[in-house]
This record gives C-alpha cells, sequence and structure tokens, in this order.
C-alpha cells in the first residue's frame, strides 16, 4: 500500500482517523522525531508570541513601579552596600507587601515572619522558593565589581524587551523536545504492552511512530488551553490517559506492521 498521509496531515487526522494510523505503522520511516519537532515548533510560535507580548506589558506598566524602588547597589569584593537607612524594602505595587528586603546590618538573617520573597544581606541574598524552602545564593560567585542603577536595569529590560521570544523560545523547544522524547520512550514500551494484547506484530520503532501521533492532539490541545489560560485540573493526568488511549486505538487499528512483515503481491 503506498504511503498517503505525510506530517502535514496528522496535526488534524490524529483526532480520528484509524486509517491515518495504520498507514503510519505500514509506510512511516524513523522513529517520529523529526516530525515532533516540527509539531512543538509550530505549537510555541503562537505560544511564545503570547509570551513576548505579556512581557513587553510587564516591562512597559509594571515593572517601573518596581525599577523606580531599588536604591543604588554596589557590590565590591562580595560584599553589598546601599546609601540608604535599612532595612530597606521594596514593595509590591498592588498589594503593599514587600517583595524585597534589604538589610546589610544584620538586623534581618531571615525571612520569617514576612511576606517577602527575598531578603539581601551583606555576602548573601536569600530567597523564597516555597512556604518551606529558601535558596541562599553567595555574592562570592560575582566575580567582578560592579554598581546596580536604574540605567543598567532599564538598559537590561528593554533588551529582553526585543528579545525575549528569539532567547526563550529555542529553550523552551529545545526542553520540551528532550522531555516529550523520554516521554515518548515510555509510551512505546507501554504500546508493546498494547501490541501483545491484541495480538499485533508492530516493532518498537513503528510503536514509537505511532506515539508522535497519538500525542499530538494533546499538544495541540495544550497549546490552546495555554494561549487561553484556561485551566484543567490533574491536566497531566488526564492528557496522560488521553494519549495512551489514543495509542491503543492506533495500534489497535494496524494491520501488522511493514518493518516486521513481508507483504506477497500476486
Amino acid at each position: 500500500m503506498a504511503k498517503e498521509y505525510t506530517m502535514f496531515h496528522i496535526p488534524v487526522f490524529s483526532f480520528y482517523s484509524r486509517r491515518l494510523y495504520r498507514d503510519i505503522a505500514a509506510n512511516g520511516k524513523g522513529t517520529g522525531f523529526l516530525y515532533l519537532f516540527f509539531i512543538l515548533t509550530v505549537c510555541l510560535i503562537p505560544i511564545t508570541i503570547n509570551m513576548q507580548s505579556g512581557i513587553n506589558k510587564f516591562i512597559e506598566e509594571d515593572a517601573p513601579k518596581i525599577v523606580n524602588q531599588i536604591p543604588k547597589m554596589t557590590f565590591v569584593k562580595g560584599v553589598l552596600s546601599i546609601d540608604e537607612p535599612q532595612p530597606y524594602t521594596i514593595d509590591d505595587p498592588d498589594t503593599g507587601n514587600p517583595l524585597i528586603i534589604i538589610d546589610t546590618t544584620g538586623k534581618t538573617e531571615n525571612l520569617n515572619n514576612t511576606k517577602a520573597f527575598g531578603l539581601l544581606m551583606k555576602d548573601r541574598g536569600l530567597f523564597r522558593e516555597s512556604s518551606i524552602q529558601t535558596k541562599v545564593y553567595s555574592y562570592s560567585e560575582i566575580k567582578n565589581d560592579f554598581v546596580l542603577t536604574h540605567d543598567k536595569i532599564n538598559k537590561w529590560m528593554l533588551f529582553f524587551k526585543k528579545n525575549a521570544m528569539w532567547i526563550l523560545g529555542p529553550i523552551m523547544l529545545i526542553s520540551l523536545f528532550v522531555f516529550r522524547i523520554i516521554q515518548l520512550l515510555i509510551y512505546a514500551g507501554i504500546g508493546m504492552i498494547f501490541v501483545n494484547t491484541l495480538d499485533k506484530k508492530l516493532s518498537y520503532r513503528t510503536v514509537l511512530r505511532l506515539s508522535t501521533a497519538a500525542i499530538t492532539p494533546f499538544i495541540i490541545m495544550g497549546m490552546f488551553f495555554d494561549l487561553a489560560n484556561f485551566f484543567i485540573p490533574f491536566r497531566g493526568l488526564i492528557f496522560l490517559v488521553g494519549a495512551l488511549y489514543y495509542l491503543y486505538f492506533g495500534i489497535s487499528s494496524c494491520q501488522d506492521s511493514a518493518e516486521t512483515t513481508v507483504e506477497v503481491v500476486s
């Protein structure tokens, strides 16, 4: 049977077509990772554009309210100093709660009894990662002395405003691509159980290709949910079960794979 579908058909037909899954099994080649890279790239484009828009809005409207509160900060040989009465607080402009406390005098030693996210001390900074965990960063890791001013912060923000999509987009794509490959390898292993249960003769590579099609509906739906800021409780679990259902659906739709059988034409 001649190949009927290309990778450009998969985003549509993977939602419902048994014929697509049969074609992928019989006529597809390789692991499907090239297609995976393609669909992730396509779906990340609107997400990164939306993310850039959100970053621009934050930099233009919200960031100045915080930046204007930041004092001139001097780091010399791993030691912080400011020319302001201390403890000095940088507050959330919306709630009035402290975001960052600066105290190089040693009077404030931790983030206990405060809603602040971070504490900048003389030689280290404390940042709250959760309600029970705090991360410590030593200024000794700062190799060169420097002075942090409003002008420098504004220049950094302007650069990030212009380039955030080009910086964060590739990082997100590569990270997600690696994560999805690991996910697909696991799905294909589970798929081999489906193969044995259904008494099919499909190779692991074939099931891996079918897995890329099976997760496609959820990559696409995830994109639309993210763009709409639509929250679904237990979304990861729901998508996991859904992807495995589609994988079972795809395997059950297949004849024996062309990779493991030879078709005799009379």
